[in-house]
């Protein structure tokens, strides 16, 4: 398996936790955030692997930076909750790291 591919099963991963546990367990403002970005980390996920362009890892890069961003905005926000905020850390780390690994995959692949 590729490092793209890699990449792309990480979001779909990612995607697919962050978007139960929305399901289950949002119901603040927060819902459609996250609800979205579970859905276009799902298509980047299915891009990477299906067929990877510098387009596709670029925009992984992007939501890469903004799933963290989120995700550490959810934690300070829940930090009274330690299931909440622990579960929202953990897709954090999912997201970034596929994020880093396609960039990274990229990168190794123009040098």
């Amino acid at each position: 398996m590729t490092r793209f591919r890699t990449a792309g099963v990480l979001w779909l991963v990612a995607a697919v936790l962050s978007a139960a546990a929305t399901l289950v367990f949002r119901d603040d403002a927060w819902y459609a955030v996250t609800l979205v970005a579970s859905l276009v980390a799902a298509l980047v996920g299915i891009l990477l692997i299906w067929r990877s362009t510098p387009t596709t890892v670029l925009v992984s890069t992007i939501l890469g930076v903004v799933w963290v961003v989120v995700y550490v905005i959810l934690v300070v926000d829940q930090f009274d909750d330690v299931q909440a905020w622990t579960a929202d850390a953990f897709f954090g780390l999912v997201g970034g790291a596929a994020a880093f690994i396609a960039y990274r995959a990229k990168r190794q692949s123009v040098e």
